[in-house]
């Protein structure tokens, strides 16, 4: 019926934003791996890489009902093998040849491609289900209506669903929370293997403006941090 209907959008959404905190999950630990050539980013990934594909596999069936949706979770998976596939590489390049090997490839920027595919995939499918659910919600609405000798039962499905989406809500929210962890352990890795560097090291962006540099940058060039993040390479030169 239609409150089924409504229960398996809210599942589908949720499964997908899960997928899709899993890729960046993955891409962050590689990141990491890539940076500070530390291992132990590694045993997680090697870890969410599994489960990730393990649930994929598993949702699948939920677009059974719907050949449009089920042919872009295809593509979808296909897309997230690529990315995933190019990140095994380049983690397999980081540890036979070094950092700067891998961040060649990182700069081909064939993974932020793949990713803005994976992310408009994404948003094209929450945008069918958010518009399949505001047909079934019309529908359960009408039939709400319709029905008003059975208030007892109505109201339990109403209670049921709110339960049911409370539920799928708070799991969101603690995989959110999950991945702004991982995403803060990842930057202070980033940050302590950066500030280990011997000598200057600082990059900027294609608008050559500084966005990350060790303290020996700042202690040779005598600027502080907030200075050097308004300034550009070419100021050293002026």
């Amino acid at each position: 019926d239609s409150e089924t209907w409504i229960t398996h959008t809210y599942k589908v959404q949720l499964e997908l934003k899960e997928i899709f905190t899993d890729v960046q999950y993955l891409v962050y630990m590689q990141r990491g791996f890539i940076i500070t050539g530390n291992e132990e980013y590694l045993i997680d990934y090697k870890e969410r890489s599994v489960s990730m594909f393990q649930n994929l596999e598993q949702i699948k069936n939920l677009f059974d009902d719907n050949p449009s949706q089920q042919k872009r979770f295809i593509h979808l998976t296909h897309l997230v093998k690529q990315r995933i596939a190019l990140t095994d590489s380049i983690i397999q390049v980081r540890k036979q040849f070094g950092f700067e090997a891998a961040a060649k490839i990182i700069a081909t920027k064939r993974g932020l491609n793949l990713m803005n595919e994976i992310h408009a995939l994404f948003d094209e499918m929450n945008t069918e289900e958010n518009h399949l659910l505001l047909q079934r919600e019309s529908i359960a609405n009408t039939n709400r209506e319709n029905i008003f000798l059975v208030v007892s039962t109505g109201t339990f499905v109403s209670i049921l669903l709110l339960f049911i989406v409370l539920y799928f809500l708070n799991r969101e929210i603690t995989i959110r929370k999950q991945a702004e962890e991982y995403l803060t352990k990842e930057k202070d890795f980033s940050d302590a293997a950066i500030d280990s560097l011997p000598g200057l090291f600082y990059l900027f962006d294609e608008h050559g403006k500084f966005n990350r540099w060790n303290k020996n940058f700042e202690f040779i060039s005598g600027y502080s941090s907030d200075e050097i993040s308004t300034m550009s390479p070419l100021d050293f030169f002026s």
